[in-house]
């Protein structure tokens, strides 16, 4: 027999809808967590935050939308910057899983700007003449 719910009113949950389960990952003495102890059970210190993020690799996808924006790179202009030196090469993980590192990309696309205002001032913008008096 269903059950007639009003239009406006909640729906009652099922009892048997699943939960996502949280992960207690504080240690059992109640103490804080540290840096050290969520390091797989060694005494290394956790690398500063910025390290990671400089040294973190990405896949043919993001450095694309890196390079590209809201319009991001067709994989075969990034490899063609490549072989002209414009972008960094990729490091091979296997044969078929390219990655780049950021701390590169980010190098490369500061060399891209600098290079963009050294040359934009007489390409770029519009060249008036001087009016005739």
């Amino acid at each position: 027999m269903q059950e007639v719910v009003a239009i406006g009113e909640p729906k009652p949950i099922a009892k048997s809808a699943k939960r996502k389960k949280e992960i207690d990952i504080s240690p059992p003495d109640g103490g804080e967590v540290s840096a050290k102890s969520l390091v797989a059970g060694t005494e290394q210190a956790a690398a500063p935050a910025h390290d990671a993020i400089e040294t973190e690799m990405m896949t043919l996808g993001a450095v694309c939308v890196f390079f590209g924006g809201d319009r991001p790179l067709n994989p075969s202009t990034l490899y063609r910057g490549v072989r002209a030196g414009q972008y960094p090469p990729p490091v091979l993980l296997g044969p078929n899983n390219p990655r780049w590192l950021r701390k590169e990309c980010r190098q490369a696309l500061e060399r891209l700007v600098k290079e963009r205002n050294k040359y934009s001032s007489s390409r770029w913008l519009r060249q008036t003449e001087p009016e005739a008096a």
